[in-house]
C-alpha cells in the first residue's frame, strides 16, 4: 500500500515546494500533490486529502466529472446556500434553473418557468387582466416585461379596452401562483452516466483515502498496462431501500430526528459471507436523500476495514452561554453542544472550578466543526426511536414518529426490537451494523442477519417500492427547503 500514488495515473507524487527546491533530481516535472475533495466542494463537501489524486488528474476530473455531476444537485445548492457552511473555496454563482410551476387547483395544468435565486420567472411572459381594479398584471422579469407591455396594450385594445385608464404591474417572482418543481433528471443528456460517475469518483477517492490500495477496487477502477486508471460506474452502483425495520424508520422520521438534516455520510466496509468471500462496499449519502452503494471488489481479499465519513451542511451559530448557570446535570448537553473535547482539559473534574473555567472557555472559542461523529448522531437517532417505541407501548400520547412505530408487525417489531439491541448492547462496535446489516425473520419464527447492500443488488423490493421511497426522500428534502427558506425570509423580514 503507498500513500502518496494517485489513484488515476498511479504515479508517484511530491509536493511542488519539494520539486522546485529540488529540480536538479528531475528529469521531468513530476506529478504534485494535490487538495482534492472526496465529496465536491460545490456539494459543501469538507474532507480533502492531498494524497489520493495528483493535480494534473484533479483538473482533469473537474472538467470530465465533477462540473456535470454537481450540476445535477443545484436543485439543493442553488435554493438554499445561504443556510449553508462556506464552502472551502470560491463563491456562491448564481445559475438558472429550469422547472414547473404547476397549478395548486388541477396538477395537469403546468407552466414552463425559471428559477434564479429562488425568484420564479415565467419562461415565457404572461398577463393577467383585474377589470374591477384596473391593473395589468404581467408575469416577466423586468426587461422582458418591458418588451412585452407593448404586444399586451395592444391585445388588449383589440378587446375593445381602453388601455389609457390601466394601470400595468409587474410580477418577476411568480411562485405565489403554484407549486414549484424543479428538473433534476428532465432534460439532462446522459444523466445515468454523469450521476453514476459521479458517485463512483467520491467512492474510490474516500476508500484510497482510508489506505485502500487502487489495486484493490477493480469493480470501480480499471488500470490499463500502463498503470493508468479509468473509473467504472456501470454494473457497480445500486440504491439503498430501506429493508430492515430500523432503517425503515430511522428514514420515515429522518429530518425530523437527524440533528444535522441534511448531511453527507461515507462509510466504507468489508463484508465477509458464507464460504469465506468477501466483498468491499462504500455507502454514500448525499444531502440526506441520494443513497448508494458502490460495489468497489467483489473479491476483495484485504484486511477487515470500516471507515466512515459523517458532515453537517447547515451552518451552526449557537449564542454564548453561561457556564456557571447550567445545571451540572446538564453539562453534557452543552458539552455536546458546543462539540467540546473534554480531553483537553488538564486537571481533575472533582475541581469543579477550574472545569468549569475549561468550559466557558471553549464555549467562548466556539466555531462549528462540520466534520461530525456518525457514532453519536446514530445513538441518537436509535434513542429517540427506542423513546418513541416506550411512549408508543405506554398509549399516553402519539406522534407521526410513535404512530409508525404503534403499527409495526409482530415480525417487524421483534426484529426492531433486536436490532437496536443488537446496537446498544455492543456500543463500542455496534455502529457498524448501520447501512451493513439488518435482521429478519427467517421463516421458522428465529431473527438472520442479513447484508443490506446485498439485498439491495439483488432488488428484491418492487419497483414500485423503490419508487414510494424516492418520492418520499424528494418529499422530505423540498419540504425542508420550503421551510428553511420560509425561516430565512421571516428573520430578513424582522
Amino acid at each position: 500500500m503507498s500513500m502518496n500514488i494517485c489513484y488515476q495515473c498511479g504515479q508517484q507524487m511530491v509536493t511542488e515546494a519539494y520539486y522546485n527546491q529540488n529540480k536538479s533530481q528531475f528529469t521531468a516535472e513530476p506529478r504534485f500533490n494535490h487538495n482534492e475533495h472526496i465529496i465536491q466542494n460545490a456539494l459543501y463537501g469538507r474532507l480533502k486529502p492531498d494524497h489520493i489524486l495528483c493535480k494534473q488528474c484533479g483538473n482533469e476530473y473537474s472538467t470530465a466529472i465533477d462540473k456535470d455531476f454537481v450540476s445535477l444537485f443545484q436543485i439543493i445548492t442553488e435554493r438554499v446556500k445561504d443556510q449553508f457552511i462556506n464552502k472551502d473555496h470560491g463563491k456562491d454563482s448564481s445559475n438558472t434553473m429550469k422547472g414547473y410551476l404547476f397549478d395548486p387547483d388541477d396538477p395537469e395544468k403546468k407552466r414552463d418557468v425559471q428559477v434564479r435565486d429562488n425568484v420564479v420567472t415565467p419562461k415565457d411572459p404572461f398577463y393577467e387582466y383585474d377589470d374591477a381594479k384596473q391593473t395589468v398584471y404581467i408575469y416577466a422579469n423586468k426587461i422582458r416585461a418591458k418588451q412585452y407591455q407593448p404586444i399586451v396594450e395592444k391585445e388588449l385594445t383589440a378587446k375593445g379596452i381602453n388601455i389609457n385608464y390601466l394601470t400595468f404591474e409587474v410580477i418577476d417572482d411568480a411562485s405565489s401562483l403554484g407549486v414549484l418543481g424543479i428538473f433534476f433528471s428532465e432534460g439532462v443528456e446522459n444523466f445515468h452516466q454523469k450521476f453514476t460517475l459521479g458517485f463512483c469518483k467520491i467512492a474510490v477517492g474516500f476508500a484510497t483515502y482510508c489506505g485502500i490500495d487502487r489495486s484493490e477496487l477493480p469493480h470501480a477502477l480499471k488500470i490499463d498496462a500502463s498503470g493508468k486508471g479509468e473509473l467504472i460506474s456501470k454494473n457497480n452502483i445500486y440504491p439503498f431501500f430501506p429493508i430492515g425495520s430500523v432503517d425503515s424508520q430511522l428514514e420515515l422520521g429522518r429530518p425530523d430526528i437527524e440533528r444535522h438534516y441534511p448531511s453527507h455520510t461515507l462509510i466504507l466496509f468489508s463484508q465477509t459471507f458464507a464460504g469465506g468471500s468477501k466483498k468491499l462496499f462504500c455507502y454514500v449519502d448525499l444531502f440526506s436523500t441520494f443513497q448508494y452503494y458502490v460495489l468497489l471488489n467483489d473479491n476483495y481479499t484485504g484486511q477487515e476495514v470500516y471507515q466512515n465519513y459523517h458532515q453537517a451542511l447547515v451552518k451552526q451559530i449557537k449564542e454564548r452561554q453561561d457556564v456557571r448557570k447550567t445545571r451540572h446535570k446538564y453539562l453534557n448537553i452543552l458539552i455536546d453542544d458546543f462539540q467540546i473535547d473534554t480531553k483537553k482539559f488538564i486537571g481533575s473534574t472533582s475541581d469543579m472550578e477550574a472545569y468549569l473555567d475549561f468550559l466557558q472557555a471553549e464555549v467562548d472559542k466556539y466555531s462549528f466543526d462540520p466534520g461530525i461523529d456518525l457514532k453519536v448522531e446514530i445513538y441518537r437517532m436509535l434513542d429517540h426511536l427506542m423513546q418513541s417505541y416506550i411512549a408508543a407501548a405506554s398509549g399516553l400520547f402519539s406522534t407521526p414518529t410513535i404512530e409508525n412505530l404503534d403499527n409495526l408487525p409482530d415480525v417487524h417489531r421483534e426484529a426492531f426490537l433486536a436490532e437496536l439491541n443488537y446496537y446498544f448492547e455492543r456500543n463500542e462496535d455496534g455502529i457498524e451494523f448501520y447501512r451493513k446489516n439488518f435482521l429478519e425473520d427467517d421463516g421458522h419464527g428465529d431473527l438472520e442477519t442479513m447484508s443490506a447492500p446485498l439485498e439491495c443488488i439483488h432488488q428484491l423490493t418492487t419497483n414500485e417500492a423503490r419508487r414510494v421511497y424516492c418520492t418520499m426522500k424528494f418529499n422530505q428534502m423540498s419540504n425542508w427547503i420550503s421551510e428553511s427558506l420560509q425561516a430565512n425570509n421571516s428573520l430578513v423580514a424582522d
